[in-house]
């Protein structure tokens, strides 16, 4: 997939989710497999970029604590839960 800005430059993405997507979704789509390829000895990186607050910190670490609602829970939490 990818877009083309002003005839001239192209972006590939892998994936866009929508306001209704949730925290799982998106660990779900972009990080289960990427945890796995490591202890196959791969290396493997997930790259949050967007504008500024467009929710990037929230998906990547929010509720990073005992007492966090799990359904808020971002990436890196459910990645040391899921080592």
């Amino acid at each position: 997939k990818s877009i083309v800005f002003a005839s001239k430059r192209s972006f590939r993405f892998d994936h866009v989710f929508g306001p209704e997507s949730s925290q799982v979704d998106v660990y779900s789509k972009c990080a289960v497999d990427l945890v796995e390829k490591c202890f196959k000895g791969y290396n493997s990186t997930l790259f949050a970029y967007g504008q500024t607050g467009s929710g990037k910190t929230y998906t990547m670490g929010t509720a990073f604590s005992n007492q966090a609602n799990e359904i808020q829970q971002g990436v890196l939490p459910r990645v040391f839960q899921q080592i």
